[in-house]
């Protein structure tokens, strides 16, 4: 998965949070392709 080509990182903080996903418990979780489509839709996150 290029997530770093998905989501275009634009500062230092992009490239800290993609890598930061590459840990076991957020790809067990699927959030790589979760932050993957909020970013190509420019959708906000609720929580």
């Amino acid at each position: 998965m290029d997530l770093v080509g998905r989501l275009q990182p634009r500062h230092m903080q992009d490239v800290i949070a993609d890598i930061s996903l590459f840990r076991p418990g957020p790809v067990k979780g699927g959030m790589p392709a979760q932050v993957a489509a909020i970013a190509v839709s420019h959708a906000v996150l609720s929580l």
